[in-house]
């Protein structure tokens, strides 16, 4: 999948500046006026910024690149281990790293000049806000949505199918569908409404089902009971149904793999579609 653009660059920018001055001064800001007037002071902004951009790199690079691995929506525990260890621990040990050679250039170790009792908890919880930041970012940025695109190379007054795409943003990238050749059939589910796709995979959309029947009701897309909207490219006939006033759809032999792994039952054409159904195969 393609990489996610994160806009955050200014927030961060901020938070490192504000980190960096926080770290040389311990939380005093009684002792901002003497270090504005010390060269120290500059040296170790500088350094302490160095640091806390070159770990921000990291786990902007780190987690960017986890986002085309390990999917947040669809393995999340495995993705926040995972997270965690590249994106938390990893930096914390570079960070004491880091910091405890500087410290030792001023002969001071990182216990006794007060930074892993004050600052370091401080660091820590930066830190995880940032990759908390990140996750938050994701999910706002793959929230799917879609919309159906109708190309000109369908005529309205011909009854051949012409060559129509359904465009929909899904985990950060526009996927397309050929609509009579890659989707089986939209169904809803509570009060979402969901396709599966001739690759097995299903995917949300932001249209309710009647929507749906009304837009693609051309493109051989009928509605045969309160949850099912199928592509009847792939149905040769129907038969009566085990139960009183309903059909049992026939699928063609060629679509027999695509459909053995679905609840066969949600294809019954229940009595208010009936009619619809038989006039549609005397069509033809």
């Amino acid at each position: 999948m393609k990489t996610i653009t994160y806009n955050n660059t200014k927030l961060y920018l901020i938070l490192i500046f504000a980190s960096s001055f926080r770290v040389f001064l311990h939380g005093k800001p009684q002792f901002l006026l003497h270090a504005l007037l010390s060269s120290t002071f500059y040296i170790s902004v500088v350094m302490n910024v160095s640091i806390l951009l070159l770990l921000i790199i990291y786990i902007h690079t780190i987690t960017t690149w986890l986002d085309e691995k390990l999917d947040w929506r669809r393995i999340p525990v495995e993705r926040s281990l995972v997270q965690f260890g590249l994106g938390i621990v990893i930096p914390v040990i570079i960070l004491l790293l880091l910091i405890s050679k500087y410290a030792q250039t001023l002969d001071q170790n990182i216990i006794e000049n007060g930074f892993l009792l004050i600052e370091f908890p401080f660091l820590l919880s930066f830190f995880i806000f940032l990759n908390g930041s990140y996750l938050f970012s994701y999910l706002v940025l793959t929230e799917p949505s879609s919309v159906i695109n109708f190309d000109n190379h369908y005529n309205l007054h011909s009854k051949s199918i012409g060559t129509s795409t359904l465009t929909i943003q899904y985990k950060g990238n526009d996927l397309e569908f050929d609509i009579s050749h890659d989707i089986l059939y939209f169904y809803r589910f509570r009060k979402q409404v969901k396709f599966i796709a001739f690759n097995g995979e299903e995917y949300p959309v932001k249209k309710t089902l009647g929507a749906v029947t009304d837009q693609l009701k051309d493109y051989n897309f009928l509605q045969i009971n309160r949850s099912v909207v199928l592509n009847f490219s792939m149905v040769e006939g129907y038969r009566p149904g085990l139960k009183r006033n309903t059909l049992e759809l026939i699928f063609k032999n060629k679509y027999s793999h695509l459909l053995e792994n679905q609840n066969m039952n949600q294809f019954v054409v229940t009595k208010e579609h009936i009619l619809k159904i038989t006039r549609f195969f005397n069509t033809f």
